[in-house]
């Protein structure tokens, strides 16, 4: 009902009961019995106050019932418009007090992300970028990871339908109002290019997903597409689609490749990595790029964490372990430093993001909080080997574990250090299994691109310490950013420079084509690689 209604509510596990997170009061009305699921959320005083999760509350009789939602379901837009060049701004101020059109001639590039979406407006015929949007994907709603929307989508062809109508309004929203507050009409939009994974790829062009639901994943959306600008309402756009390579290796990837290709970047021996709801990978060996996809799930997005939240004001993004014992918290787009033992300036804690959650995980394990299995000890066990005591006083036990006291009403689970295993072992796993299929080994490696916009914000000394990417010289590895959108980017400035379509497709499909794609489903080692790999190192 809330999603028809249009009422944003978080859906991680889309509706199964499992994440907690589509709280609901309920004001008005009866309903059916609290379920099990609810028991292990809610505490029995919670339960008397009326708390239930939506995805299990059913009115009683189908009557109508009133219930609240929390305050953040009621925001108007779930995005962000940035104008990036001064200049650009300067002009699009004389031009709105003047009342005349920015000149130029206009692309747009987009990255369908599981979680996010960003799009980077360009002024093509002075190759510089002006503006950028990034929001929420709205099929977040379906549920945090591909195989929750999946699924969702396989009940019938009208959610199917649903689903791409709802992906396509939430865009034609984010690149309007893009366009809106930088002064440029639609009509001067010459091209969008648009890159994703396989899955959102499918969703975009209105495909069916039925295929990424069952070994051996194949794609049926895969060669890239010229498609009208109506489905954004852009009347005079041509949007072109990057090709997907195969199975959940998508036009992201060819997107990063094709970025690199243009940069003139060595990919002899390194290794790719996209770190994310859906981790992506690619490893050159002798001239030949080997790819190949893994279900991280979404606890590095912070969808899975009880306290998850994404990489905002009041996010935890690291723990400082030294004379003073501080977390490192994001402010007004900047990161400060709260005092562990100020319970004032714990105020500013309202959640931990994905960066985060690897960040403080690593300073626990390091701190002997946390030991190799994953197991967070209890206070009393801690303080008997010696842990810092500040950090001891912080850890509480509960019914469902014990769990580390970040803020007020903020923690970290074990439960949560779990998601964070289970998705580390994930990407893990499929580095092996690649780096097997290549003949190679992590110490023969000659350097890592970590892409992604989580790439850019990880702590490479926390994610080798925890296992999450392998263990070379730190000086070897490089955050890229969004590589898709960078990829999406250079195919945009191709199309303008050469008026054409075909030869840039034509490029695209190559470096899809020239891929090998290894599907670690189909490996019989990849289980005793990923449970293997699940412990901390």
């Amino acid at each position: 009902a809330a999603i028809k209604a249009g009422v944003r509510l978080e859906s991680p596990c889309g509706g199964n009961g499992i994440c907690g997170k589509c709280r609901i009061k309920v004001l008005i009305g009866e309903g059916n019995p609290v379920t099990e699921e609810e028991k292990q959320i809610f505490s029995k005083e919670e339960i008397l106050e009326g708390w239930r999760l939506a995805c299990k509350f059913v009115p009683k009789y189908f009557k109508a019932s009133e219930v609240e939602v929390p305050a953040w379901s009621q925001d108007e837009a779930d995005y962000r418009v940035e104008l990036l060049d001064a200049d650009f701004e300067k002009r699009c101020g004389n031009a709105a007090e003047e009342n005349t059109d920015i000149e130029g001639k206009y692309g747009i590039a987009i990255d369908i992300g599981t979680t996010n979406i960003e799009a980077l407006l360009w002024r093509l015929d002075q190759e510089n970028c002006v503006g950028r949007v990034i929001g929420a994907n709205p099929l977040k709603k379906y549920g945090a990871d591909v195989v929750a929307r999946i699924a969702y989508a396989q009940q019938s062809k009208e959610q199917a339908e649903e689903m791409c109508q709802v992906l396509l309004s939430g865009m034609k929203e984010m690149l309007g109002e893009l366009l809106e507050q930088c002064l440029v009409p639609k009509e001067k939009v010459s091209y969008v290019t648009v890159a994703g994974n396989a899955a959102m790829m499918h969703f975009f062009t209105g495909e069916s997903v039925d295929s990424l639901a069952k070994a051996p994943y194949q794609t049926v959306y895969k060669e890239g597409r010229v498609l009208s600008g109506d489905m954004l309402s852009l009347p005079s756009t041509k949007v072109v689609t990057l090709p997907n390579v195969e199975g959940f290796v998508g036009a992201d990837t060819v997107g990063v490749l094709r970025a690199f290709l243009e940069n003139g970047q060595d990919m002899e021996g390194k290794l790719m990595i996209d770190i994310g709801t859906n981790g992506e990978l690619a490893l050159q060996k002798n001239g030949v790029m080997y790819v190949a996809s893994t279900a991280a799930g979404p606890a590095f997005e912070g969808a899975t964490i009880s306290c998850g939240m994404r990489a905002e004001d009041g996010a935890v993004t690291d723990l400082f372990l030294g004379d003073k014992v501080s977390f490192e918290v994001i402010q007004k787009r900047k990161r400060v430093l709260v005092d562990i033992e100020s319970s004032q300036q714990l105020t500013q804690i309202k959640g931990i993001c994905g960066s985060g959650l690897i960040a403080v995980a690593a300073r626990l394990l390091e701190a002997g909080l946390i030991d190799k299995t994953g197991y967070l000890l209890d206070s009393k066990t801690a303080k008997e080997q010696g842990c810092c005591e500040v950090l001891t006083e912080r850890i509480e036990t509960r019914e469902e574990g014990n769990v580390f006291r970040m803020g007020e009403n903020v923690y970290l689970t074990q439960q949560d250090i779990r998601e964070l295993q289970l998705a580390k072992a994930a990407i893990r796993a499929g580095v092996k299994m690649l780096l097997k299929s290549c003949g190679m080994k992590e110490e023969e490696l000659s350097g890592i691109y970590l892409a992604g916009a989580f790439g850019s914000y990880l702590d490479v000394a926390a994610a080798q310490q925890i296992g999450l990417i392998p263990n070379i010289s730190k000086d070897k590895i490089k955050a890229v950013g969004n590589g898709a959108l960078q990829g999406a980017s250079c195919v945009l400035r191709h199309l303008y420079e050469q008026g054409r379509v075909e030869e840039e497709m034509a490029n695209l499909e190559k470096i899809a084509r020239d891929t090998t794609h290894i599907s670690l489903a189909e490996q019989s080692e990849f289980s005793s690689m990923y449970l293997e790999a699940v412990n901390f190192i």
